[in-house]
């Protein structure tokens, strides 16, 4: 009969008990004194937040992203917008296709403004 060392366990405690989960979080606040409705859309992996959301002044959400390794997004803010119960609707800045949740395959990203400083856009990855 077979006897177990104490190297053995200690292998199948690290073996088993050695699944990590990795989370990074992602906190938006709404600093303006106005409502703003973030838009969300995801490169590569989860959509973070449904794709979009309103966000009242003063608020903040936190959006999760956990285990997703190469992960690629944007958020932006959109303003001036109108929504009906269903989320169809439209914003003066930042829409997505005339909707609440910016969820639509191939959509364009919004526009970046331009700068002297020849900045490039921000864009949010996680390796």
């Amino acid at each position: 009969m077979a006897r177990f060392s104490s190297f053995h366990i200690l292998f199948f405690m690290f073996i088993t008990g050695g699944v990590a989960v990795s989370a990074t979080v992602f906190t938006l606040k709404n600093s303006c004194p106005y409502t703003v409705w973030p838009g969300t859309f995801a490169g590569k992996g989860s959509t973070l937040g449904e794709g979009g959301f309103q966000l009242d002044p003063g608020a903040s959400v936190q959006l999760t992203l956990t285990n997703e390794p190469g992960w690629s997004g944007r958020f932006w803010g959109r303003t001036g917008c109108n929504f009906d119960s269903s989320g169809h609707g439209n914003c003066a800045t930042g829409d997505c296709g005339n909707s609440l949740k910016c969820t639509v395959t191939g959509a364009t990203p919004p526009l970046w403004p331009s700068s002297p400083y020849k900045a490039t856009p921000a864009k949010i990855s996680t390796t």
